[in-house]
């Protein structure tokens, strides 16, 4: 087996090297993922400027490692179409320091790495960890999350869904100490934006971004839920966004 692995956080985050290292018990891991850290940059290609691809040292002969000047989703497909010797049976993103889960997996870039692999119709996973501070995941939290993501990934490949399916993994705090998931729909009710403002030290006025969950969140069986109540979150997702519900309307209409 030959897993291509990629994420957001940048190549030499903790995340990627506890799940490179779990995965290669499975077979060939080649990892392509950005030279710093890409969060938030959903699925952005890179057009404007040449990508390069730097072959790094690796302590493992089943693991081969690159950083690339790009986006997740281009590592995934740099690799999947250069970098990889042969196609990979499967594509996984992460592990993110931080949960992707709601209407925030539309920003992910690590959800978009995992979703450019989808387009390729290669089997597609995103594997994301919540932390107690932003930045700095538990070491031990990781490990226990890419050997027990590997576990349901190989579940996962033993059905037949649809090629283009990306699946959406989530792990709270609370699941290491109750090892459950709950397969679910994603949340889509939207989080509170707000934009704390300042002046820099030249006088020049910013805004920073911040979020937090809605009041509204109150959605029963979703992937925001069942994490809140501890339980791993798995959710299928695709990629079409038509609106088949209003396209009929439409049709009607006009």
């Amino acid at each position: 087996m030959h897993i291509l692995i990629t994420n957001d956080d940048g190549v030499m985050a903790p995340g990627i090297m506890a799940l490179a290292n779990a995965f290669s018990i499975l077979g060939k891991v080649t990892v392509v993922a950005p030279e710093s850290e890409m969060s938030g940059v959903s699925h952005a290609l890179t057009f404007l400027k040449p990508l390069f691809a730097r072959q790094l040292e690796s302590d493992s002969e089943s693991i081969c490692r690159y950083a690339v000047n790009g986006t997740p989703a281009d590592c995934a497909k740099l690799g999947i179409l250069e970098l990889c010797a042969d196609e990979p049976d499967l594509v996984v993103s992460g592990i993110n320091g931080g949960l992707n889960a709601g209407i925030n997996s539309l920003y992910s870039g690590t959800l978009g790495g995992a979703r450019e692999a989808s387009f390729f119709e290669i089997p597609s996973f995103a594997v994301s960890i919540e932390v107690l501070q932003k930045g700095k995941p538990d070491l031990s939290h990781l490990e226990w999350a890419s050997r027990y993501s590997s576990e349901i990934i190989l579940k996962l490949l033993e059905l037949e869904a649809p090629k283009t399916t990306l699946h959406n993994i989530n792990f709270p705090i609370a699941s290491l100490q109750k090892p459950a998931y709950r397969v679910v729909p994603m949340e889509t009710q939207r989080f509170n934006y707000e934009f704390q403002k300042g002046l820099d030290p030249t006088g020049r006025q910013y805004y920073w971004t911040k979020h937090s969950p809605s009041d509204n969140q109150r959605q029963q069986d979703t992937d925001i839920s069942v994490l809140n109540e501890g339980f791993v979150s798995i959710t299928p997702m695709g990629y079409d966004l038509t609106d088949e519900r209003h396209l009929a309307n439409i049709k009607a209409v006009l």
